[in-house]
């Protein structure tokens, strides 16, 4: 009897490890101060042209490249976008005025704005590219 309440524990441990694995590799993959200093250093520039009080798009590689919106890199990217411009509100959308997009090459920037009709407004170098969107309301 104890044998098997010691396999069906056993069992139980494997199973809630593979359960909490998503959350163990998101706390691996947790932004380290390095990260927030070099985003906001990166996004300076572009905060200082955008306009007060507008909702700001948001459009990256994972969503070009790989259609992957939620993957946790592409997550931890955006929030590191939306921590760097606040208090601008950047939603995960193409479909505001002004576009944030965040690349990981110039290159990519630009395919993207062919690929979604986007107009690049200013390209701030590194991937980094403030567009706009002719669907915008």
């Amino acid at each position: 009897m104890r044998v098997y309440i010691l396999i069906m524990f056993l069992v139980l441990l494997v199973n809630s490890v593979s359960l909490l694995s998503p959350i163990f590799e998101c706390l691996r993959k947790t932004p380290t101060d390095d990260e927030v200093v070099v985003s906001e250093r990166k996004l300076q520039s572009l905060r200082q042209v955008l306009p007060p009080l507008v909702a700001i798009g948001y459009i990256a590689d994972a969503e070009v490249t790989k259609g992957n919106l939620f993957s946790l890199d592409s997550c931890r990217r955006f929030y590191l976008v939306q921590y760097a411009l606040a208090p601008h509100i950047v939603v995960h959308d193409i479909k505001a005025h002004f576009v944030v997009g965040n690349f990981s090459s110039s290159q990519n920037a630009r395919e993207a704005a062919r690929i979604y009709n986007l107009q690049v407004i200013k390209d701030f170098g590194d991937g980094l590219v403030l567009l706009s969107s002719p669907e915008a309301p």
